[in-house]
């Protein structure tokens, strides 16, 4: 019997490179398992098809709640993180319920979200923000960002603990753009930002650069740099150049950032020929200007 469901709760889980063996569906049905366990909460349906998992919940909290204890599971498991690569699309809207299937454009479009986030993120559409942000808040090792403020999509995702070794504490990120320099301090509970949008903390007035284009964030001692642009964004360490396109990297010692677009080959970094759109940038404990 068919039965509709206002306001719901659906969520599809992707697994990439997943081919269905004995090995991955004992590994897929023991992490879910666990997160129950861990959560003390059970999704109320759960649908699992070739290569992805649909459930729906019956709040916001409950679902990010578990979808991110879930991921947090399959890294740690030894097992699950070298077989199962998660990423999730969560949507909030009506639903259909037939014995044992759920469809309807809410399915869809958590099922697109889910095709187009990362690995380890949840992309979360038609919740209000102000949900999401109270549930990032009170975890440490989860990160929040807006990846479309006029669709209402937000991004949240656990931070990897092996990318960088930056213990410090009261780390400052020091910035000179524009021909001045400032000086911003990271905290766990604080994004330094950089972008277009005239309220950004590292504003650059450019046509290359996205309104938000980047993100910069403290997380267990650990920096990251998130680009969230339409031209992505690189880093030049140490002569080395990396680029990153809505994706994260570790951000540690002193270089540059170049926003929207790169450095050409044969020009200099010499801190004295910054272009205006070009970041350099310097970690430290100490207030002393670059």
């Amino acid at each position: 019997m068919k039965v509709l469901r206002n306001n719901g709760f659906v969520s599809t889980i992707t697994y990439m490179d997943y081919f269905g063996t004995d090995k991955e569906i004992r590994s897929r049905d023991s992490i879910f398992a666990k997160a129950t366990l861990a959560c003390g909460y059970t999704p109320l349906f759960r649908n699992d098809l070739y290569d992805e998992t649909l459930l729906t919940f019956d709040s916001a909290c409950s679902a990010a709640n578990f979808l991110t204890s879930l991921f947090r599971i399959a890294i740690n498991d030894e097992i699950s993180n070298k077989i199962l690569n998660l990423r999730a699309g969560l949507c909030a809207g009506d639903y259909f319920n037939d014995d044992e299937q759920i469809y309807g454009d809410t399915v869809n479009f958590a099922t697109k979200l889910s095709y187009s986030s990362r690995k380890n993120e949840i992309l979360i559409c038609g919740i209000d923000q102000s949900e999401v942000e109270s549930y990032t808040a009170l975890k440490s090792d989860i990160s929040f960002y807006t990846r479309n403020e006029e669709e209402n999509c937000y991004s949240i995702s656990l931070i990897d603990e092996d990318l960088t070794n930056a213990t410090m504490d009261n780390l400052i990120f020091q910035v000179k753009y524009n021909n001045s320099s400032h000086d911003l301090r990271l905290s766990r509970n604080n994004q330094i930002t950089i972008g277009r949008s005239n309220i950004a903390d590292v504003f650059i007035d450019d046509d290359h650069i996205s309104r938000s284009h980047a993100t910069i964030t403290l997380n267990h001692d650990k920096i990251f740099i998130e680009d969230h642009s339409a031209n992505g964004t690189y880093i030049y360490v140490d002569g080395h150049e990396k680029y990153v396109t809505n994706d994260r990297v570790s951000l540690c010692g002193k270089g540059y950032i170049l926003c929207g677009q790169r450095k050409e080959s044969n020009s200099s970094l010499e801190i004295d020929q910054i272009d205006h759109n070009m970041i350099s940038f310097q970690l430290s404990k100490e207030n002393t200007h670059l």
